[in-house]
């Protein structure tokens, strides 16, 4: 439960550093966000909750700070900022799922006390956290349609 609290003010301290150093943010969110995320999961700050409950939490608060940047963040933006904000948020919230797995596992013996996990309850765990990603990021293209704008028109000039 400490480390729900503590992730939420991870990012409101995170949108702080975000309007005063936007670019601070911009290339060191990948970085902060799974070493959190990997940190709590080790220390089994999540420990009374499931891992059902920590996935769509953690992912929603990548989305929350990705907010906070777009609405606070300290600057304008042209498209190629836009762009740069995106691309950070989405490389986010892939490197954040990825890092969500381990933690994810270790929370889910944590919580049933075994040592090893069986191949079957491992890729539950995996498939739950893809899943999540994926309705995370359908959620952020839906409530900020510059996400599902640039998405569209770069990713389609690659096609």
């Amino acid at each position: 439960m400490k480390g729900i609290v503590a992730n939420f003010l991870f990012v409101i301290v995170w949108a702080v550093v975000a309007h005063f150093f936007p670019l601070a943010w911009l290339l060191s969110s990948l970085i902060f966000f799974p070493a959190v995320f990997i940190v709590s999961g080790r220390t089994y700050a999540y420990a009374p909750l499931s891992h059902y409950t920590v996935v769509p939490y953690s992912l929603a608060l990548i989305l929350v700070s990705d907010f906070l940047m777009r609405k606070y963040g300290g600057g304008n933006c042209d498209q190629l900022g836009s762009f740069l904000i995106g691309t950070s948020f989405l490389i986010t919230l892939v490197v954040s799922s990825i890092a969500l797995i381990p933690a994810s596992i270790n929370l889910y013996m944590h919580n049933r006390g075994m040592c090893r996990v069986g191949g079957k309850e491992r890729f539950k765990i995996v498939l739950y956290v893809l899943a999540m990603l994926q309705l995370v990021f359908a959620l952020a293209s839906v409530i900020e349609p510059e996400i599902n704008l640039w998405w569209r028109q770069y990713l389609s000039l690659a096609l």
